[in-house]
Formats: structure tokens, sequence, C-alpha cells
């Protein structure tokens, strides 16, 4: 662990349940923290009521009301009783939710203590012009010593606020998760998998039009099932088999042959990560970190379509059928997922914690 100097973290964060990318994460944080003996000290910002059961539930504004109350009052509470080093607030960047973080980051800053605003989501997207949540956003961005994003659209949307404090910062694997050797690759594509939420939004429609047109292909869908995803008529060769575990997805990946992901819009999408650490070749669409991720002057690993485009991801399956390609696109991924561990990434956020500690 390579910081030095004594530090209680305020990390405010969902935390499950639910379960969901942020909520995940902050495990993950949590546990690297207690394994280096980093002291956190934790605000649950997660979702409360049927919206925090069910997926797609409507929000109740009494709910709503008490949850953000709840919330502020426990900042007040432990930043009475606790001396922090640090704050790091990590946002989704919704339309109430950033209304949420500016209270939280403005009753922080009077009290002096230094904050990270993290935002785990592609912000073009989620603030969409809209004029209220441009202006809580641009008024906590200068309240805190540094705004992280996943991706590079979200850094110049910040940028053109005119901060300058921002940098891009990318999302982790586990260590365990890399694969220890390349990955073999065969002669043809014999499956092909996807991993994340079954819906609309995740491109899951143009998978299964794709899938009719490779009968000889058989396409695992892996994740829960959200509404507008028909899942009786579907090809035979499509199977649907929930949410999985660690080590079963682990399973799934290495028995695939190709990585499909034709989301709408992503930040820096884990489940790509995951894919590419086991040495599987992609095929992604222009959204988020993916290109990134997957484009570099070294090289490739995988192809890149439009999104809503099921055309352009059946002419990515005939492309990826070559093995030659294939084969780049695996070794790529392998070589390229390692700067994406946990102990490294995690290491990297303690040293810009103590360095912004240092300066305080």
């Amino acid at each position: 662990m390579r910081g030095e100097i004594y530090m209680r973290v305020l990390l405010v964060s969902p935390l499950p349940p639910p379960t969901g990318g942020i909520a995940t994460w902050s495990l993950k944080f949590l546990e690297y923290c207690r394994n280096n003996n980093i002291n956190v000290v934790t605000i649950n910002t997660a979702i409360i009521g049927k919206r925090g059961k069910f997926y797609g539930s409507k929000r109740n504004p009494f709910t709503e009301i008490y949850r953000l109350v709840k919330i502020i009052r426990l900042t007040l509470k432990t930043i009475k009783k606790k001396e922090i080093s640090i704050a790091h607030v990590n946002s989704s960047c919704s339309k109430l939710g950033i209304f949420k973080d500016y209270l939280i980051i403005k009753i922080l800053s009077k009290k002096k203590i230094p904050i990270i605003f993290q935002c785990h989501c592609n912000i073009c997207d989620q603030i969409n012009n809209n004029t209220i949540q441009k202006f809580f956003l641009k008024r906590i961005c200068k309240k805190v010593k540094l705004v992280m994003t996943l991706n590079m659209d979200s850094l110049n949307y910040i940028k053109e606020m005119g901060i300058i404090n921002c940098k891009i910062f990318p999302n982790f694997i586990d260590d365990d998760f890399l694969i220890d050797i390349p990955k073999k690759v065969n002669e043809k594509i014999n499956k092909v998998v996807y991993v994340g939420h079954v819906s609309i939004e995740k491109g899951v429609q143009e998978i299964l039009w794709t899938a009719e047109r490779f009968k000889d292909i058989e396409f695992i869908l892996l994740g829960s099932i959200h509404y507008g995803i028909d899942v009786v008529q579907i090809p035979n060769n499509v199977k649907f088999l929930g949410n999985k575990k660690h080590e079963e997805i682990i399973y799934y990946l290495d028995q695939a042959d190709v990585f499909v992901f034709p989301s709408y819009s992503e930040g820096f999408s884990l489940a790509l990560l995951e894919a590419m650490s086991r040495g599987l070749p992609i095929i992604a669409t222009d959204v988020g970190n993916n290109k990134e991720l997957l484009e570099n002057k070294i090289g490739k690993g995988g192809i890149i379509i439009d999104p809503r485009d099921k055309f352009a991801l059946y002419n990515a399956m005939i492309s990826i059928k070559d093995k030659e390609i294939r084969k780049n696109f695996s070794l790529f991924n392998y070589n390229i997922s390692k700067k994406y561990v946990k102990s490294k990434v995690l290491g990297d956020l303690i040293v810009i914690y103590n360095t912004i500690i240092e300066m305080r």
C-alpha cells in the first residue's frame, strides 16, 4: 500500500442493497481499505422503499424526502463526531441525486474538508443539457478539490464548464479476474456471451435480431431481465441464464469466443473490462469509455459499432469470424486489462488522497 499519511476517509456512496455498479465499487473499495489499514467512515446514499427492491418502480416523494433528510442528518452527525481527512462522494449525476450531492458537499466544504467528487456515469447522457442539473453540477465542481470522470466525453463536458481540477479515473477489476495466460482462440465461433442488464437500453434487441441470423452460434445472456424484453419469442440459439456469481461469470466468459456489448449508454463498463481481462475479442458500441478501452496506438481489442444499429452488429459478427482477427483482439485485451486491476487502481487513488491531504 502506497499511502503513508494516516487518514480517515469519508465515503459518501450507495451501498447494497440494492446491488448496482456504484454500490459494488464501494464494497470493493471498503474491502481494499480494510486490507490496507485505511480508516473509512461511510454515509449510505442508496435508494430505499420499493425503488430499492424493484427495478423500474416509481419514486415516492415522501420516501425521497425522508431519505434526503436522513442522509443530511447523518452527514452532520458524522462530521461533528469524526475528524475527517478527506471525503469521497460517488454520484450517478441523476436529476434528484445531483441536488442531494450538492447539499452534502456544501456541508462538507463549510467544514473545510477536502472533497473528491467522482461521477460514475456518462455525464453527457445523464445531464442531457438539463439546466437545473447542470447548475448544481457546476456548483459542486467549484467546491471540490478534484472531479473524477470515467471517460473522455465526460471529462470534456466538465472542462467546458470552466473546471480545470478534473481527470479521468477508471473502474477496476479484481486482481484474480485477470486470466493467467493468453486465451486459446478457437478456429470458429461457437459461443457469444453478453453480461449485464437484459434490457432494451443495453442493446439486447439487437443481440436477439443478430442471433436469428447466426443459428449455428449459441448466444448466452447473463443478467437480470428487465421490462420490454420478450422472453417467449426468442431464437432457439439464445439462452437467458439470469444473474450469476463471480466465479460463474468467469466460467461463461472462458467458454465463449466473443463478447458482445451493444449498449446505448455507458460510463466505464465493468462488464466490458472483465471480458477483456479474460482475453475475449469484443464487439461494442461507441459509447462511454468503450472505444478508449478497445483502441489505442498499439492496436485494437475489438470492433466498435454505432449504438441502435442491428446491421452493424451483424456485419461485425461476420468480420470477427476470422481467427487471426480474434487472436489479435484477444492478445490486445489480455495485455491492456492488466492496467485496471484493483490493487493498482485503488493504490493510485490512495496516492491522490495523500496528495490532496498534504495540500490542505
